[in-house]
């Protein structure tokens, strides 16, 4: 990489400096051989070759740092997704199923259960907002471990829910979702029942979906792992939380943020980077950031 580097360089100085040589300095150095009675002195060529060449380097180094610019200010215009302030959250939703999942929509009878639902709201805050902010597409995926052992429990895609109102699990699951400028959106973690031992995945609970296997999450503390992904934007929170036990809900616990590296292929780059977000755990008191 450094080779490669080292003979660009050298070859763009290389070009300018010819064009800078054969240009206005050849022509002056000609205007002053013609005019001057005595001859040229030697150290004029080298002097003026000198002057070229630093030229040549400077003009190099301002097209590499105008087009770093722009890609900086590019890049600021990228979606940024973050935790809405108290956007970690557990709160009493009333879910709603179709009892007979098998059977023909038209013959379906509808199921409503009041249950705990642990949930991150993400609201999109880019630094200099541009056409390019919308975060179009967002997925995400949650995997969820045990907090004291860090056994691994469940893996499942993220599924967007609605800020207000019921839930309808019957419905087909929203995996992907959009973010406008300052647009909000939810993310579903997990869920338990007020009657239930243990609590499951958001939308994982077999007693809905017959055909799942059961991931119930067995444990008292858990750790969940949520990944957003979209074009520009690849990022991940861990989210701790309690199961309170029988008939007791759940509970939130800090947050911590990591990185992960954001590639930029689709710029027209050969080579990805991590992007330092300044301020962005100020939405949560709690948050810690992690390398």
């Amino acid at each position: 990489m450094l080779a490669q580097n080292l003979a660009a360089f050298i070859k763009a100085i290389y070009r300018d400096w010819v064009a800078r040589m054969s240009g206005g300095a050849s022509i002056l150095l000609t205007v002053l051989a013609t005019v001057l009675p005595t001859k040229v002195p030697h150290w004029v060529f080298w002097i003026a070759a000198s002057l070229c060449l630093l030229v040549a380097c400077f003009r190099a180094w301002s097209a590499e740092h105008e087009a770093c610019e722009a890609l900086e200010k590019r890049i600021a215009g990228f979606p940024n997704l973050v935790l809405e302030p108290n956007g970690f959250r557990m709160t009493r939703r009333i879910i709603v199923t179709d009892s007979s999942p098998r059977r023909p929509p038209g013959e379906r009878t509808r199921h409503y259960a009041s249950a705990f639902v642990a949930s991150l709201t993400f609201v999109n805050d880019p630094k200099s907002p541009t056409d390019e902010s919308v975060a179009k597409s967002v997925t995400a995926s949650v995997a969820i471990h045990d907090a004291d052992t860090g056994r691994h429990l469940s893996n499942c895609p993220g599924r967007w829910i609605p800020q207000y109102g019921d839930i309808y699990l019957s419905e087909e699951a929203a995996k992907t979702v959009d973010f406008s400028i300052g647009g909000r959106n939810m993310l579903g973690i997990a869920m338990k029942l007020p009657p239930d031992y243990e609590c499951f995945p958001f939308d994982q609970n077999p007693c809905w979906h017959p055909d799942l296997p059961s991931q119930s999450l067995v444990g008292s503390e858990f750790r969940a792992v949520i990944r957003l992904r979209c074009p520009y934007f690849d990022r991940t929170w861990t989210v701790p939380f309690r199961d309170l036990g029988h008939k007791k809900g759940l509970k939130a616990l800090p947050i911590q943020e990591s990185w992960v590296v954001a590639s930029f292929e689709n710029l027209g780059l050969k080579t990805s980077r991590a992007i330092s977000h300044q301020g962005q755990n100020e939405h949560h008191p709690n948050t810690k950031k992690t390398h």
